[in-house]
């Protein structure tokens, strides 16, 4: 059963609830009782399975490329980019 996150709109507690996901969206406030409570919108969980998810099994050994700018040096004056890296070098 998934778990939804719920908070109440008179004591702004937040809490979570087990329910099927074809229940009603709907809690009662472990805190005040009050059933006037939100489910709110949260991440969910996510489980990478099988090989080729540790850091130990990605190649390692090829160098990474420099970035070359985004426009040449001369041209960095003129640039309407803030982040250009050739206007940061002028």
């Amino acid at each position: 059963m998934p778990t939804y996150t719920y908070r109440c709109r008179h004591c702004e507690a937040v809490f979570e609830e087990f329910q099927r996901i074809t229940a009603e969206p709907g809690a009662v406030c472990g805190e005040c009782g009050g059933d006037d409570c939100v489910r709110q919108i949260t991440g969910g969980t996510f489980h990478l399975k099988g090989g080729g998810w540790h850091a130990s099994d990605y190649n390692t050994s090829q160098p990474v490329p420099a970035e070359e700018p985004a426009c040449p040096p001369e041209a960095a004056a003129s640039c309407g980019n803030t982040a250009c890296p050739a206007r940061a070098e002028a």
